[in-house]
C-alpha cells in the first residue's frame, strides 16, 4: 500500500471506546493520512488494524489494555498529532485540592451536585459492575460498552425498574434526553412522538436540526401518530405473535403506509405502501 505507516502502543493507557472513534475520525480527515486508527489492542480491532494495512510488528505484544495509534499515508505523523490532541482534549481532570480522583461511579457522583445520569464506557467484563453502581447510587445509567452478558442485562434492567431508573443499553449507541445529546448525535430532534394526547388521537410531530445545518431546523408535520399508527401491519403482528406465541402473519416487507424524512433537506417524502410477498 501506498505511504508511510507509522504506529505506536501505549501500554496501559486505556481510553474508553467514544473518545477512540472520535479521535479516528479526526485522524482519518488530517491532511496526508490516507487510513488511521486509534483503538485499544483488542483481539477484534487487532483484526480491524490488519485488514486496514495498519498492522505493524509492534502490535505483535499488545494486550486489550493497551492504546493503539496507527496512521498510514504521505504524512502520518499528522495523524498521529491530532489523535494527541484529542486525547488531550478529553482527558479526565482531577479534583482541585487534596481530593483523590475518584475510582467509581459512585465515588465521582458524590463529587457532582446534582448528577443524575452515567455515561458507562468501559471494557464489557467490566461495565455491568460499573452500572450497577450507579444504580445504587440513584443514577440513571447510558451503557455505551457492549459484550455485557444477557443474565446481566436483565438483572440490571429489572434493578432499574425496581429503583425507576432508566438503564439504556448495554451497547447503546446514542441518545438525546430532554435535548442534551449522549455519546453519538449528529441528528438533534424534539417532537411528540407517541401517543402525546392519550386517549385522544393527536398527530405526531417532529422537529429536528443537523450538525451540518445547525442553524435551521425542520419541521415536516403529517396528520397520523407514531402509535398507534406505526404498530397496525408488521409492527402489530409481531407483537401479537409474541403475546399470543403464535406465527407471523406478515412475512415480506411492511404493508402499512409509512412516511420518510429526508435529513438532507427536511422534507417529507410521499405515503407508500410497500408490495409484501
Amino acid at each position: 500500500m501506498a505511504g508511510s505507516l507509522r504506529v505506536e502502543v501505549r501500554p496501559g493507557q486505556y481510553r474508553d471506546s467514544i473518545v477512540l472513534m472520535v479521535a479516528s475520525a479526526r485522524m482519518s480527515a488530517a491532511p496526508g493520512v490516507e487510513a488511521a486508527m486509534a483503538a485499544m489492542a483488542t483481539p477484534l480491532n487487532l483484526d480491524l488494524l490488519r485488514e486496514s494495512g495498519l498492522w505493524s510488528a509492534a502490535l505483535e505484544r499488545a494486550g486489550p489494555g493497551d492504546l493503539v495509534l496507527a496512521a498510514r499515508g504521505a504524512d502520518p505523523e499528522s495523524g498521529l498529532r491530532v489523535a494527541e490532541a484529542v486525547l488531550s482534549e478529553r482527558a479526565a481532570t482531577p479534583p482541585a485540592g487534596d481530593v483523590p480522583a475518584p475510582r467509581t461511579v459512585r465515588t465521582a457522583s458524590r463529587l457532582l451536585d446534582g448528577a443524575n445520569i452515567a455515561v458507562v464506557s468501559v471494557p464489557g467484563e467490566h461495565a455491568a459492575w460499573a452500572c450497577w453502581d450507579a444504580l445504587a447510587q440513584g443514577l440513571n445509567v447510558f451503557c455505551f460498552s457492549d459484550h455485557v452478558s444477557l443474565a446481566d442485562e436483565v438483572r440490571l434492567k429489572d434493578e432499574a425498574l425496581r429503583r425507576g431508573l432508566l438503564m439504556m443499553g448495554p451497547d447503546c449507541g446514542t441518545a438525546i434526553i430532554n435535548g442534551v445529546p449522549l455519546a453519538f448525535a449528529n441528528v438533534v430532534a424534539r417532537g411528540t412522538i407517541g401517543w402525546p394526547s392519550y386517549p385522544a388521537h393527536t398527530p405526531s410531530t417532529l422537529d429536528f436540526t443537523t450538525r451540518a445545518r445547525g442553524d435551521t431546523w425542520f419541521q415536516p408535520r403529517w396528520s397520523e401518530a407514531w402509535f398507534p399508527e406505526a404498530f397496525r401491519g408488521t409492527m402489530g403482528d409481531l407483537l401479537l405473535s409474541l403475546a399470543k406465541r403464535n406465527w407471523l402473519q406478515v412475512t415480506g416487507p411492511s404493508p402499512f403506509k409509512v412516511k420518510a424524512c429526508s435529513a438532507q433537506d427536511g422534507s417529507v417524502l410521499p405515503s407508500r405502501t410497500p408490495s409484501s410477498r
